[in-house]
């Protein structure tokens, strides 16, 4: 009867010890992958996020394995792209205003990735600017280009600034509030803009075409 005691005594200690180290041993693997998913698509607005004085950094994957590193600071702004069949690409732009989002996406549905770079200039107006570049077939880069808002008069009719920019399903969304004549800048009353836009190749590049327009009041 003793020896029955001891012998479950002893196999429950062991059962015990086995699901303990099981529930560390997945603790320590969801912490790995936690590490591993942050890796790969980690924002900072405020840190440098191991570049050294940088206000924004980003890194993205891309179709093909490619790899987008955005990083800016003081009205630079700095894309490395790595995986492309012809080497590293790094491109610097002087960028009017702060970076405060990046992603990617393949809005001609061609197979190879375009990374968009979300800009908002500083002051009241808080005007917003696209920095954006497509794959050539993962060789190379190629420009984007978004035609000035200030050069279409319908469009622009009551633009006074605070865009802001989003990507979804296979467009760019250009977002911002329509103002009035008497309106004061922190209280526009006509409503919100909606501006779809279509990548589409150009003669020497690629270009955002206007899609549709929604007003929403």
């Amino acid at each position: 009867m003793k020896r029955s005691i001891l012998f479950l005594l002893v196999n429950s200690f062991l059962f015990l010890f086995s699901c303990n180290n099981r529930s560390q041993e997945e603790r320590r693997l969801n912490e790995n992958k936690k590490e591993q998913s942050t890796a790969v698509d980690t924002t900072g607005i405020t840190g440098d996020l191991n570049n050294d004085g940088a206000n924004f950094h980003k890194k993205l994957i891309g179709k093909g394995g490619i790899v987008f590193e955005t990083t800016s600071s003081n009205d630079k702004l700095q894309i490395i792209t790595t995986g492309l069949a012809n080497g590293a690409d790094t491109v610097n732009v002087d960028i009017d205003g702060a970076i405060y989002d990046v992603v990617s996406a393949d809005l001609d549905n061609n197979g190879f990735s375009e990374i968009y770079c979300f800009c908002s200039s500083a002051g009241s107006g808080s005007y917003g600017q696209l920095y954006a570049f497509a794959s050539n077939k993962n060789k190379s880069l190629s420009i984007i280009y978004l035609p000035d808002i200030q050069d279409d008069v319908k469009l622009s009719d009551g633009y006074m600034g605070h865009d802001s920019f989003h990507i979804e399903k296979n467009r760019l969304i250009r977002s911002f509030p329509i103002y009035k004549e008497t309106d004061p800048n922190a209280a526009p009353s006509g409503g919100t803009r909606k501006i779809n836009y279509q990548l589409m190749p150009g003669e020497a590049s690629w270009v955002l075409k206007q899609d549709s327009v929604i007003e929403i009041k």
